[in-house]
């Protein structure tokens, strides 16, 4: 991987050379588009992506070139069947955490915050993703008590993805 212009960025592959190059507006925040490097692991390279107001990136498998959906983080399991990219876009409350297969479909789409009962207030933020087995789970922290942190899992209950277990951060949401 290196920078051969101030907005191209090339990563070498196994199979070739792929260019990654930025597009103008080049110094406005949240205008144009930029690649930077990110983290390289085992044989994949993780680039950031902002493309106006949305923080991705892209997941390079080194071995074969293949490009996958990445993030501003990547967390791939252990067994190597799946991962988790980490988005952001800007004005959104929490990050949008999508799991993929290699074989870039997405399996479950959720956010990094623990929704009220009724699903319209975010009462926890989530952090720290990680994988057990192929389960990803992660640190939950009430947003109106930073002390009460707990771990959380994602299941599939009857087809639906939650996180598990559930704890209320405040009487409101205990009513509910």
């Amino acid at each position: 991987m290196r920078r051969v212009g101030a907005h191209r960025l090339e990563v070498t592959t196994d199979v070739g050379t792929q260019v990654f190059a930025d597009s103008p507006p080049y110094d406005e925040p949240l205008d144009g588009a930029e690649y930077r490097y990110c983290d390289r692991g085992d044989a994949y390279v993780l680039l950031h992506h902002r493309d106006g107001d949305s923080f991705g990136g892209v997941l390079i498998d080194i071995r074969s070139g293949r490009q996958l959906p990445g993030g501003i983080e990547v967390v791939i399991a252990p067994d190597r069947s799946r991962y988790l990219a980490v988005t952001q876009s800007d004005g959104m409350d929490g990050e949008q955490w999508r799991v993929l297969d290699f074989n870039k479909r997405p399996l479950i789409s959720t956010t990094s915050m623990l929704l009220s009962q009724d699903g319209a207030t975010g009462i926890a933020e989530l952090s720290a993703p990680t994988w057990f087995g192929t389960q990803l789970q992660a640190t939950a922290t009430c947003l109106s008590d930073d002390t009460q942190q707990w771990q959380v899992r994602l299941t599939n209950a009857q087809g639906a993805w939650n996180w598990q277990p559930r704890r209320a951060c405040d009487a409101t949401d205990a009513a509910q």
